[in-house]
């Protein structure tokens, strides 16, 4: 499979009072075409800094970044803001979507911010709303959606415009367990359908999923485990948890 990216010697240190913080300290990471990887390890220990640092919403201090084969850690502000609207997808534990704006609004907004035609975007956004089971609440704010539904529409507008990697940070942190199943279970069809994945979160049950569960502590990655072998969901949510103490 086609690498989609690759991550080497990725640092960031953030100026404390005086004293430095490693919040990550050498990363090595391939991911290739179709996988869900999800980042496992506790509060503050680099899960976030790191997918902010492959989606460019932060610069790293040292090592590099390659989004299909190019490098893109250097490039600045304006040229980051391009390539996350048209490359990269993001979706966030709360969900982030303008309270002003109806839920097709929403969704249609990135794609017609990278020059899409409406029409366009508005197909698409009927096709990802009517496959996320929430079109009907295509007219409705998002103040008027329980948490499930807000983080369909939320993974909608991140893949409107067909992006090559989605970065997903605690994208169940804030849902209750039968919404977290199903935004799982969106997330492993959606690599089963070709989609990427890098998925940062503290729930075992939530990295079962994954096609590979990279453990961070203290910025450094300190084990990885390949999950497609075959074991059921207990085995493998079992070992996961063994992994977190």
């Amino acid at each position: 499979m086609d690498t989609v990216l690759t991550v080497r010697g990725l640092a960031k240190t953030y100026a404390g009072d005086g004293i430095d913080v490693l919040a990550l300290r050498g990363v090595d990471l391939d991911v290739t075409s179709g996988e869900l990887v999800a980042v496992m390890g506790p509060s503050g220990c680099g899960k976030s800094t790191l997918l902010h640092l492959l989606g460019g919403l932060d610069r790293p201090t040292a090592g590099s970044i390659a989004l299909g084969g190019a490098r893109v850690e250097a490039l600045g502000e304006a040229a980051w803001a391009v390539l996350r609207r048209r490359e990269i997808g993001f979706v966030f534990q709360f969900f982030n979507l303008i309270q002003t704006l109806t839920v097709a609004e929403n969704v249609e907004l990135p794609a017609l911010l990278v020059g899409t035609p409406r029409a366009e975007a508005r197909r698409r956004c009927g096709e990802l709303l009517d496959r996320l089971e929430v079109s009907a609440r295509a007219d409705a704010l998002p103040s008027r959606l329980s948490g499930g539904q807000q983080q369909r529409v939320a993974l909608a507008r991140a893949l409107v415009n067909r992006p090559r990697l989605l970065l997903a940070d605690e994208p169940t942190g804030n849902l209750d367990s039968t919404s977290a199943r199903e935004v799982v279970s969106i997330l492993r069809q959606l690599c089963t359908d070709g989609h990427t994945v890098v998925l940062a979160t503290h729930d075992p049950r939530v990295a079962a999923a994954a096609n590979r569960v990279i453990q961070l502590r203290d910025g450094l990655i300190v084990d990885e485990t390949r999950l497609d072998t075959g074991e059921s969901t207990a085995a493998v949510v079992s070992s996961l948890l063994r992994l977190e103490v």
